[in-house]
């Protein structure tokens, strides 16, 4: 299905119409749940235009209904696989007449836009507000980098429900691009049919995309470049670790891969882009942002225009803990700026392991080495309290344990001794979303994974 502005703007209209006949009021919160796709964004947009602030939720965690009742929205829409938006919304949709006013409702700075959810490790779900000047702010500083314009075309696979991902539609109407919305599923074919210039995905899935390109041959470059559709201007990545050998593989093919850094709570905090770009940083703050490293490494993080200063639903202390009194937000994110202004990433205060020496020991870039190897699809390293370091190891389809073995062994020759894995397992089960051990950003839930796999990971320790 393809729509142009005139499309768009009529079908809005429509879905506007049927807003206004619901009684929708201004800063009523309107759900939205369901797979990508046109009426997805119809919803979405018609909540920008009537003043309501939208809310996506992700359709595979499963205490929406919960959330949309406590959270006090007004009507929350399930949207089915394929369904139009006139089966979303009802028969008067496709045979009324009636087109909404699409003059627009002005946000106030202040104003929320809509809402988001962090999504922790544990799985509890933070509601924020999303304030308009965030919202602006974003898309200031993304055009600034990046001059997106006729010509463009983004191709947008991950959730709607996600709220980055409607940050591009809205780009696309601000200056004049295209987009390509499909799912997931369908990413690599999109990416082949449609031609992009423009690519925004997560690590796992650049380095799934790659995996087995050798950018030093040319038969195989070739293969890629055209698997990529031929036309990209840049890919956009960030969200979670990727490897240092992805990135210098998408170089090596002449596209640059740009790393990012940002969270639900700042929006962007910092973006290698063109002209601006060192490889294995996430770039350099942008300039509404300030950056302070605590004395434990955490990165803070200082906007003039803030998201919002709280959760939604959860207590004022738990709330303090994360936005702070003095402007701050503590990211729980570790790292350090370098001379140049660069900012580097280097794990999470929280998944820090400290071993039974007292030897603290970052899991996170282990973890980005061994998913390295085309035989490893997710490695998660384990070992506070232990004397030594185990991993749950995810093994790519056909991959043996012996494979795995020398990966490992090559990750440990270039580690110090307290860094190097002793003993893993094989995963009996693939890291998923639906089975609850990754984030909706394929972010690994560490804490998931220990109880999933408990009884694998006492046998490493208790055979030794």
């Amino acid at each position: 299905m393809t729509r142009g502005a005139r499309d768009l703007e009529r079908d809005l209209g429509k879905v506007v119409s049927v807003f206004q006949n619901e009684g929708f009021r201004r800063g009523d919160r309107i759900g939205i749940v369901g797979p990508n796709g046109y009426a997805w964004v119809l919803l979405d947009l018609a909540c920008v235009a009537c003043g309501l602030a939208s809310v996506g939720f992700d359709p595979n965690h499963h205490d929406y209904k919960r959330l949309h009742r406590e959270l006090g929205l007004r009507r929350t829409y399930e949207i089915a696989d394929g369904a139009t938006i006139g089966q979303v919304l009802g028969a008067e949709l496709e045979t009324g007449d009636r087109v909404g006013e699409l003059s627009g409702h002005q946000f106030a700075m202040d104003e929320p836009l809509g809402m988001k959810f962090t999504s922790g490790s544990t799985g509890e779900l933070k509601a924020i507000e999303l304030k308009r000047k965030s919202v602006d702010d974003t898309l200031s500083n993304v055009q600034r980098m990046f001059q997106h314009g006729p010509g463009d075309k983004f191709l947008l696979f991950l959730p709607l429900y996600l709220y980055q991902q409607r940050f591009w539609i809205y780009s696309s109407l601000l200056f004049d691009h295209d987009a390509v919305i499909v799912p997931y599923r369908l990413a690599v074919t999109a990416l082949r049919r449609e031609r992009p210039t423009v690519v925004m995905g997560v690590p796992e899935f650049f380095t799934s995309l790659i995996k087995g390109f050798d950018p030093a041959v040319p038969e195989q470059r070739e293969r890629f470049l055209e698997l990529s559709g031929g036309k990209i201007r840049y890919m956009w990545t960030g969200s979670a670790p990727i490897a240092m050998a992805t990135l210098n593989a998408y170089h090596g093919m002449g596209i640059p891969l740009y790393q990012g850094y940002g969270m639900n709570e700042t929006c962007i905090v910092s973006k290698n882009y063109p002209g601006r770009n060192r490889i294995g940083s996430v770039g350099t703050v942008v300039p509404s942002k300030t950056v302070h490293i605590d004395s434990v490494g955490q990165i803070l993080v200082k906007s003039e225009y803030e998201v919002n200063h709280r959760y939604v639903n959860v207590s004022a202390e738990e709330s303090a803990a994360t936005f702070r009194p003095d402007g701050y937000v503590a990211t729980g994110d570790l790292g350090y700026m370098d001379d140049d202004g660069y900012l580097y990433v280097t794990g999470r205060v929280k998944d820090i392991l400290v071993l039974s020496s007292g030897r603290k020991v970052s899991p996170i870039p282990i973890e980005a080495r061994l998913e390295e190897a085309t035989c490893i699809d997710k490695a998660v390293v384990f070992g506070s309290g232990q004397s030594y370091l185990t991993a749950i190891i995810s093994a790519a389809p056909g991959a043996r344990r012996e494979d795995v073995e020398v990966e490992i062994a090559r990750v440990n020759a270039h580690a110090a001794e307290d860094e190097r894995i002793r003993k893993f397992v094989i995963a009996h089960e693939p890291l998923t979303r639906e089975n609850g051990l990754l984030t909706s950003q394929f972010k690994v839930r560490r804490g998931a994974v220990a109880d999933r796999f408990q009884e694998e990971l006492m046998a490493l320790y208790g055979a030794a």
